[in-house]
């Protein structure tokens, strides 16, 4: 519609701008002060409006009216008084330079802020002439965004580009462009590769392509927030110097089977995969199963690595495995017979424990993985499953079930537990698992303290008692200068120096001492001095 008529602009100096414009509608200005989505604040633009609640616009005039100096059939956007009121079709005011009227509603003015100094009150006020000027008083916190991305650091991996990006609000990765041109030949591959785009609409994100042969390639990078703010057009380079390709891979389907006739959700799990959903950059992935009669009616990307389809089996379809299949662009998984079409839910079984092994004094989550299973919360309306272990001195705090097939079980084993491995079973309803020897329980291990004494032979005195010093060395030790030194026969020992795993003492030895005699430190034993 052109430029504005009017353009306020809030400088440094003045950080409030107060128009007194009459019989401004503050509904009608209300209404089109609508935010950007991921920006809290949006620059606004600005209606007239009368009385009536009618917006009013600059009339585009058809003939002069006797006006001088009209040409017919052009608008006037030049100078016109503001304090003007259209009421019962009328226009009244001092010094109107413009026609207005009440069709074909325009813009009038565009507020904008000083970029330097983003933190402004706007208020818009009626003057008070009117009946409703209080209605038509409105205060705007003003603080739009005006700031660009920054393109940051560009990191070449295994067969992959990342790109990081800042902004000072929220991203519009969507809506940001990368070309990618090989450095040599200047060609395009940009299409060739699967592109992600990582944390869009925050503050700090990357655009990520996998799927990047070896080589040197030039980025051409257009970075865009919400507030549709463009960052320079930015040129970097990358060169990807190795390219071992990671191939996609299916982990594992859960349920593992399906009732004919029955719709559930089957979750594909998968390994180095880019599942997608719809409206993301990339292309959507699609869920298929093989087996006819198997309706896939919807599919959600929870992440790159797992989807959630919702499938409808159909009353006439027939028992038999399917393979799964999940297509993203040119990636495809298949899951070779994951699935399977049951009339009578399958056995079930234990597939897993892990962790294998806890040790006694300990607390250990363990995660009980079943097939075909429907493991339950206290709380459900179905009941709840129970988790036992065969070894003695390990209590069952707490049993979470985190999905139908899988069990989380917080197991504390007792100080005092003996070496073991039990069974572990899981109980929902008359359902019963039994993982058999699949824990084992690993008792403390008490260490042992070892001595030797040097030196090992003394020489004892014929007459008189002799006085010798000796070292006692401790292996698994922890001495100390109060430890309590035993040597058989002798009663008088000092220590004269201590550190955890070695004491120096004087011993008196009587005279005509002889023999082995045991040595012993604290609990420490096991060594031996002989006299003669």
């Amino acid at each position: 519609n052109g430029d504005p008529i009017m353009k306020i602009t809030a400088g440094a100096s003045s950080p409030q701008i107060t128009l007194k414009v009459r019989a401004l509608q503050q509904t009608e200005l209300s209404n089109q002060f609508d935010p950007i989505p991921g920006v809290d604040d949006t620059p606004i633009e600005l209606f007239f409006g009368d009385q009536n609640g009618n917006l009013i616009a600059p009339l585009t005039r058809t003939d002069n009216s006797g006006v001088t100096g009209i040409t017919p059939g052009t608008e006037f956007q030049g100078a016109y008084e503001v304090d003007l009121e259209a009421k019962g079709g009328l226009i009244s005011g001092v010094g109107a330079t413009t026609f207005l009227q009440t069709q074909t509603p325009r813009r009038v003015f565009t507020a904008e802020i000083d970029t330097d100094d983003e933190d402004k009150i706007m208020t818009i006020a009626a003057d008070g002439g009117d009946v409703d000027a209080a209605d038509t008083t409105l205060t705007l916190d003003f603080n739009p965004d005006f700031t660009a991305p920054v393109v940051g650091t560009v990191t070449a991996g295994n067969c992959s580009i990342s790109i990081a990006l800042t902004d000072n609000k929220a991203f519009d990765l969507a809506n940001s462009t990368v070309t990618v041109q090989k450095g040599d030949t200047g060609e395009d591959i940009t299409a060739t590769l699967n592109r992600t785009n990582t944390n869009d609409g925050t503050a700090a994100g990357s655009i990520d392509f996998t799927n990047v042969p070896k080589g040197s390639y030039t980025l051409t990078i257009v970075a865009r927030d919400k507030a549709n703010n463009a960052s320079a057009s930015t040129a970097r380079t990358a060169e990807v110097t190795e390219c071992t390709p990671v191939i996609p891979a299916c982990k594992s389907v859960d349920p593992t089977y399906g009732i004919i006739g029955k719709t559930l959700e089957v979750t594909i799990t998968g390994e180095n995969t880019s599942f997608a959903t719809t409206g993301s950059t990339v292309d959507s992935s699609s869920v298929n199963f093989s087996c006819t009669g198997v309706t896939v009616n919807s599919q959600t990307a929870n992440s790159k690595t797992e989807i959630v389809a919702n499938i409808t089996i159909a009353a006439t379809a027939t028992e038999g495995k399917c393979d799964v299949s999940v297509r993203t662009g040119s990636e495809t998984v298949v899951c070779d017979e994951g699935f399977e079409l049951s009339k009578t839910p399958p056995a079930a079984s234990c597939k897993s424990v892990s962790p294998a092994e806890g040790d006694a004094g300990k607390s250990v989550q363990v995660t009980i993985t079943g097939e075909n299973t429907n493991f339950v919360t206290a709380g459900n309306t179905v009941g709840s499953s129970s988790v036992n272990f065969g070894c003695t001195g390990v209590t069952v705090d707490s049993v979470t079930a985190t999905s139908a097939t899988q069990i989380v079980a917080n197991f504390t084993i007792a100080d005092d537990a003996a070496d073991c491995t039990g069974d572990v079973t899981v109980t929902t309803g008359t359902e019963t698992i039994t993982c058999t020897d699949k824990f084992t329980v690993n008792a403390t291990v008490v260490p042992t303290c070892t001595l030797t004494v040097s030196p090992a032979t003394i020489k004892s005195g014929i007459i008189f008692p002799r006085i010798k010093i000796i070292t006692i060395t401790g292996t698994g030790s922890d001495f100390s200068s109060s430890s309590d030194v035993k040597i058989d026969g002798i009663s008088r020992i000092f220590i004269l120096k201590a550190s955890k795993t070695e004491i120096r003492a004087l011993i008196i030895v009587p005279a005509q001492l002889k023999g082995e005699k045991a040595v012993t430190v604290d609990d420490c034993t096991g060594g031996t001095v002989t006299f003669n």
